[in-house]
């Protein structure tokens, strides 16, 4: 962390990537480096291989973020790359719709990420992946409603981040409540709802 923003010092960081170090320590070298040069660039694009779902992870958004014209290339070197939870693909999709023409499918996939087909953790990062971008749809309406009336509060803790902060957005936070009055709802559903979207 301390050398990460020496450029002179990435020879010795590179050592990190090379021998089997921790998945922390190389995620410290990545996430510390702040200046972009050429020598850190080949770093990352050799730590997209890496066996560490974090580390590949880490460093696609790092490419992605500090070369944004290359954004197609670091995302066809990863385009297979799912890790646990899906959570490289979410963030995959995630970049794609920042820096890619591929905007509409990468958003769809995070919608349907979010949906009720998958575990709870993939559904978290959708939902988190999704509030990045500031994106909604009537679909993805459906599954935070879905979310939040579950017994799982590391499912109903995403979803209600999510919902009020596109609640912000009063054109969200109408399409919220015309779903919510275009359906019949148990009365502990109406209360479960209505404790983490108190505009119903």
């Amino acid at each position: 962390s301390q050398l990460a923003d020496f450029p002179a010092a990435v020879a010795e960081l590179s050592t990190v990537f090379t021998a089997k170090a921790a998945p922390s320590a190389k995620l410290a070298a990545i996430k510390g480096a702040t200046v972009p040069t050429a020598a850190w660039k080949r770093v990352f694009i050799k730590a997209l291989q890496d066996s560490s779902y974090e580390v590949v992870q880490a460093s696609l958004e790092k490419l992605c973020k500090t070369y944004p014209e290359e954004s197609e290339r670091f995302l066809q070197e990863t385009k297979e790359v799912y890790g646990m939870s899906n959570s490289v693909s979410i963030k995959w999709h995630e970049l794609a719709a920042l820096y890619t023409a591929g905007k509409k499918v990468s958003q769809d996939r995070l919608v349907d990420y979010a949906s009720a087909k998958w575990e709870f953790r993939t559904r978290g990062n959708a939902f988190s992946a999704l509030k990045n971008l500031g994106y909604c749809d009537e679909q993805l309406i459906a599954h935070i409603f879905d979310a939040l009336l579950s017994t799982n509060s590391r499912l109903v803790a995403p979803a209600a981040q999510l919902a009020e902060f596109l609640a912000q957005q009063t054109a969200y936070k109408n399409m919220m409540a015309a779903y919510y009055k275009s359906r019949t709802w148990a009365a502990w559903e109406k209360t479960q709802l209505k404790s983490s979207l108190a505009f119903l």
